[in-house]
């Protein structure tokens, strides 16, 4: 079972911003560009999830439809799961050939990326790690910026997905 912390991006902090700038400024509000920002704010969302398992011969998922956005044109946390873990053998080969350099290597890589409403991926990150930065976090990091996901209609993801490398 997975399990995944839901975040809401605070789109009440971009208010107060807009709501603070012209009482410093003794400018008018404009309420146009306050709008435009309040909605581009609200309609992106987040997902944190528990840690995932994966060895040097992790094989992919098994072929499964990948879910339809949910309620309200958002990429469900098992959609997303479901990309990840269909990508597994590009960041097993990652792994296998860290366990080449360095016997025994075991931890946990979290990386963080944002999913575009076309599918696309940007952003991708180390979040955190238990292991030494290097050629193997930066492989496992480029493998979830080539993943491609389901369109969406409801603004960008920002994800973070930690995987756990044991041999």
């Amino acid at each position: 079972m997975i399990q995944v912390r839901a975040a809401r991006l605070a789109p009440f902090a971009v208010l107060a911003l807009l709501a603070l700038a012209p009482a410093c400024s003794g400018a008018e509000p404009d309420t146009g560009e306050a709008a435009d920002a309040l909605h581009a704010a609200s309609s992106d969302y987040g997902y944190e999830f528990e840690t995932d398992a994966l060895g040097p011969n992790a094989a992919p998922a098994a072929p499964v439809p990948v879910a339809a956005p949910g309620p309200g044109g958002r990429l469900s946390p098992e959609a997303i799961r479901d990309v990840v873990r269909a990508a597994a053998p590009p960041m097993a080969g990652c792994y296998k050939a860290a366990l080449g350099a360095s016997p025994g290597l075991a931890g946990e890589i979290a990386a963080r990326f944002v999913i575009h409403e076309d599918g696309s991926v940007t952003g991708a990150q180390l979040a955190r790690s238990t292991l030494p930065e290097g050629a193997f976090t930066a492989c496992v990091v480029a493998a979830f910026g080539a993943l491609g996901f389901p369109t969406s209609s409801h603004g960008r993801a920002t994800v973070v997905y930690p995987i756990r490398f044991a041999p």
